[in-house]
């Protein structure tokens, strides 16, 4: 899978800053990960404390951690995860003393993996990065988030600097949360805002993930941090909204002409590639078949995100 994913540039996106680094405001530092799976995190520098928004994964989160060292050499840590995902959760160990936080659905997910076989969760990470195998079976703990928010929060680093937090319900996960910095206007996005890459779009809750990104660009922020892509502004013209949209445009006519299952996804992928409606820098195999599927269980009231296991917190 990684040869057919990445056959180009490790990172597709245009040229690479340096170190992966690339300032996005006074306090505001964006970390790309130079190759698969192409994750971004990003350092928040205040006056009393820093915050880290996503951990990464592998050897990228350790390389996100000496990055922060450099520019916070001690002092308190906040570590925000946008979501549930692996390659934006699976590097929190490299933050242990990090105060952790989450929504608390993510949180509730992540805790149910705990003890759980987590082969298939990591699989597509074994399968996309030449380590894995050994770096889970040797370096990987999984981090529970100590605090789950239900609704916006504040974390204050001090000297004006603000990172608020805004949860959303339904989009890429049912766990999303969001950030704004003040006072740097920047917003960090996680995967509720894929640039100019294939977004995962799986659980087919592509109507939440329009309306999120129509908040999201409603926000008015100076700079956008994606959790895959490059930052920057998005757009009218956005790839990620035309890519959504043209998957509900097309799903119901091809429900009503009887198509279901592997006919449905397969006929909406010779469409688009017939009359592709968006091209992007990283595109990934498999994920509009993926949409497509959980768009068309939640259209017949079968929605996939339902059905995903949490465990009990307080």
């Amino acid at each position: 899978m990684p040869d057919a994913i990445l056959s180009g540039p490790a990172w597709p996106f245009g040229a690479l800053p340096p170190d992966g680094i690339q300032q996005l405001g006074p306090h505001v530092f964006a970390y790309y990960a130079t190759g698969y799976p192409c994750a971004n995190s990003a350092m928040v520098i205040g006056r009393d404390a820093a915050l880290v928004f996503d951990a990464n994964i592998f050897h990228y989160a350790a390389d996100l951690k000496g990055l922060l060292e450099q520019r916070w050499p001690s002092g308190p840590v906040h570590l925000v995860l946008s979501h549930s995902h692996a390659d934006h959760v699976d590097g929190s160990m490299y933050f242990p003393t990090a105060r952790t936080w989450a929504t608390q659905w993510a949180r509730r997910r992540l805790a149910w993996w705990v003890g759980q076989d987590m082969t298939d969760r990591n699989r597509e990470y074994v399968e996309g990065y030449p380590d894995a195998q050994r770096w889970y079976e040797e370096d990987f703990r999984l981090v529970v988030p100590e605090h789950g928010t239900e609704g916006p929060a504040t974390i204050d680093l001090g000297g004006a600097v603000r990172v608020h937090l805004q949860p959303e319900v339904i989009a890429h996960t049912p766990g999303d949360l969001w950030a704004r910095v003040e006072p740097d206007d920047v917003v960090l996005c996680g995967d509720l805002w894929f640039n100019d890459c294939e977004p995962w779009l799986g659980l087919g809750a592509l109507e939440g993930s329009l309306a999120v990104l129509a908040r999201l660009r409603a926000a008015g922020a100076s700079v956008y941090l994606p959790g895959h892509g490059r930052a920057g502004r998005i757009g009218a013209d956005d790839k990620m909204e035309r890519y959504a949209r043209w998957i509900l445009e097309h799903l119901p006519a091809a429900m009503a002409r009887g198509l279901t299952g592997t006919a449905l996804t397969a006929h909406l992928r010779e469409e688009f590639d017939r009359r592709p409606p968006v091209a992007m820098a990283l595109a990934i195999p498999g994920f509009l078949e993926d949409a497509a599927a959980g768009a068309e269980e939640a259209a017949l009231g079968h929605p996939r995100w339902a059905d995903l296991p949490l465990a009990d917190l307080p």
